[in-house]
């Protein structure tokens, strides 16, 4: 049966600190080609980071954080740091922490991908979180998808009592533990995995709102209607309604008035065009339902709208 680590050799796990010139982090450090596993807990200090230095590692690295603020910083990037922030560095990211307040306490997670490279086989991934663990892993992650994979924001302890359960694993070597300290963390990348497809989601849904808010800016003054905008878009015209309220708080025909409203203020202060030839141009087809609309928005009519704020050429 494998033998226990006593909490005195737990703390002698941490290895030495690198010299200021070593750039490149090796996973001999911590890990072995056998077992390409480790998992410690770090305390990070203002003081150790008082001048930036990058560094980068031949090994994967996930970073939870237990407390504390700061700024990881990623390449030429930088995000914040506090409690429930999780982070999967690349083996070809350089990285440096930006320490605020107090210490900064965290959880390193340090792998190489081929500790479970035959389950990566098996996992479904429609959108590439696995693929960046595969042979070709040594490639570095475009910015897009670290946004989106690879940086997560989560108020969820179930993640914690994954990653603490790992740890426990890790330092008990019970029989079995490399079993069970892999199979964990497939579970936590799982866990990861599913994070970031809704998170991608989320993303996807508030792009395809952001076009057709843009859709209706640009084709106010024509006749729009829902099958315009679902044709525009390649979505169905019930799910565009839904996630356009969702997203930006209010109905697609709502905003549509809205800014075509606007669009007459502009108008109604800049020309001296009749209020009919305005209600027309902004993409109105009704003028009595254009005199509702206006003064349901500013409270006046346009008429009294256009004394008040008269700058008409």
């Amino acid at each position: 049966m494998p033998e226990k680590l006593s909490k005195k050799q737990i703390q002698k796990a941490k290895p030495a600190v690198l010299s200021p010139q070593n750039e490149l982090i090796n996973y001999s450090d911590y890990f072995s080609r056998e077992f390409p596993f480790y998992i410690g807990r770090f305390d990070h200090y203002h003081r150790d980071f008082a001048v930036i230095r990058k560094r980068r590692r031949d090994f994967w690295k996930i970073v939870y954080v237990l407390s504390g603020e700061g700024i990881n910083i990623i390449n030429d990037r930088e995000f914040t740091m506090h409690a429930g922030a999780i982070y999967i560095i690349h083996p070809s990211d350089r990285t440096s922490y930006l320490v605020q307040n107090n210490n900064l306490k965290v959880i390193n997670i340090l792998f190489l991908p081929e500790f479970f490279r035959t389950d990566l086989q098996q996992l479904s991934d429609d959108f590439s979180f696995f693929s960046i663990f595969m042979k070709n892993y040594y490639h570095p992650v475009d910015e897009a998808s670290r946004d989106t994979l690879y940086i997560h924001d989560s108020r969820d302890k179930s993640l914690l009592r994954i990653i603490e359960t790992l740890e426990k694993e890790f330092y008990s070597r019970d029989l079995n533990y490399k079993f069970m300290v892999r199979s964990l963390l497939l579970i936590l990348l799982v866990r990861l995995n599913r994070l970031a497809f809704k998170k991608k989601k989320k993303s996807a849904k508030e792009h395809i709102a952001d076009f057709i808010q843009y859709f209706l800016e640009r084709h106010y003054s024509r006749e729009i209607s829902l099958d315009n905008i679902a044709g525009a878009c390649g979505f169905h015209r019930n799910y565009i309604g839904t996630l356009f309220k969702k997203a930006k708080g209010k109905q697609i025909f709502e905003y549509l008035n809205e800014y075509r409203i606007l669009k007459s203020c502009e108008l109604l202060n800049s020309t001296t065009r009749s209020v009919a030839q305005i209600c027309y141009e902004v993409g109105f087809n009704d003028l009595s339902f254009f005199y509702r609309m206006f003064k349901r928005k500013q409270s006046l009519s346009p008429q009294k709208y256009r004394e008040q704020h008269n700058s008409a050429v």
